[in-house]
């Protein structure tokens, strides 16, 4: 017999009639899963969705989001490039515009491994005094939890999110040609689509154009820190304190190539522009604590516990025990964890 249950969002438990199994939803391990190495002629709408987000007013020009495959090898990478221009009736801010690839259910992923290489960029600032700089960055972006601080599912307030990439400011002092790898721990401190945050950096090390890194990024909720690394460099750490059992209102993860020209009063109109490549992204999913653990299953079985397998990246199957002729049960507090939202749980008995 085989049950198959999706759930959509944090709306409750799974119910069926029977006994009530009190299950708990807390991470304690993780196991590594190839998402996509993009050997294939297009991009697998099973897997992304692609959207172009402009914020400080509409400067996003030409975008190309596609796979470089070979016919023969039958290979392929990620190809992302975008190009923004700057405003001219200010000196002031910037305008922003991202090509950028949604992961479908992303609540079960807390970490993330990628290849990435930026092949071109351009960058023009603004030579006017107080001006913003021009910067693009390809990165990894996803939303984690929210600090309480939101008021309703539509205030980003309090959202904690992270990010690992790649950038390259107007105003660096590296080598032309140069940009840095980076992680970014943030906090939104707006209402509004998190146009307003306060965030801490760590610096991954220099990176050449055309140099192909391998970019690691992963939450460590129980140490309440997350990690980063480049290559097989040290991991660097941000922690938090804040209070991480909320899930985000910003629930997305994405692959993004991002530009951000300054505004600028003066010629030449500032503009930003890079392409970079994708390959090889491997995601972990997180398996909850106490579906190994007999104890939780004890109403049931007489205690035996199922067998837990991750069968990819939005789908957990669990092999229950025979039961004889009741078949009826119920399991419980799934809904209550943010890592199965969205996720298809398949159980067999």
């Amino acid at each position: 017999m085989l049950l198959r249950m999706t759930p959509t969002a944090l709306l409750g438990p799974f119910l069926m009639t029977g006994v009530l199994l009190g299950v708990t939803a807390a991470p304690v391990r993780a196991q590594t899963t190839l998402y996509d190495d993009f050997n294939a002629p297009q991009i697998n709408p099973d897997n992304w969705l692609g959207v172009q987000p402009q914020f400080g007013a509409q400067g996003g020009l030409e975008l190309v989001r596609d796979i470089d495959f070979d016919p023969t090898s039958l290979q392929g990478s990620l190809l992302m490039s975008h190009r923004v221009a700057g405003g001219t009736s200010t000196n002031a801010g910037q305008r922003d515009s991202r090509n950028r690839l949604l992961f479908l259910n992303p609540a079960a992923i807390t970490a993330v491994k990628f290849d990435v290489a930026v092949t071109q960029f351009s960058l023009l600032g603004c030579s006017e005094p107080g001006s913003a700089p021009t910067l693009v960055f390809p990165q990894f972006l996803g939303f984690l939890f929210n600090d309480g601080s939101s008021t309703g599912p539509q205030d980003t307030t309090g959202d904690i999110g992270a990010s690992v990439g790649l950038s390259r400011r107007s105003d660096s002092a590296d080598p032309p040609g140069v940009l840095r790898a980076f992680g970014t721990l943030f906090r939104c401190t707006g209402p509004s689509q998190c146009l307003s945050f306060e965030s801490t950096f760590v610096n991954l090390g220099p990176v050449g154009t055309g140099e192909t890194v391998t970019l690691r990024m992963s939450w460590d909720q129980a140490g309440k820190r997350v990690d980063f690394q480049k290559n097989a460099d040290a991991v660097q750490s941000i922690p938090y304190t804040q209070d991480d059992s909320r899930p985000p209102s910003l629930a997305f993860k994405a692959l993004e190539v991002v530009g951000r020209a300054a505004n600028c009063t003066v010629a030449p109109r500032p503009v930003a522009e890079v392409t970079a490549s994708f390959d090889n992204v491997f995601v972990t999913n997180v398996v909850a604590q106490g579906l190994s653990d007999p104890s939780v299953w004890s109403p049931f079985a007489g205690g035996s516990a199922p067998t837990i397998t991750i069968a990819n990246p939005t789908r957990i199957e669990l092999a229950l025990p025979a039961i004889g002729d009741d078949s009826n049960f119920s399991i419980a507090a799934f809904g209550s964890s943010q890592f199965f939202a969205n996720q298809e749980v398949r159980v067999a008995f």
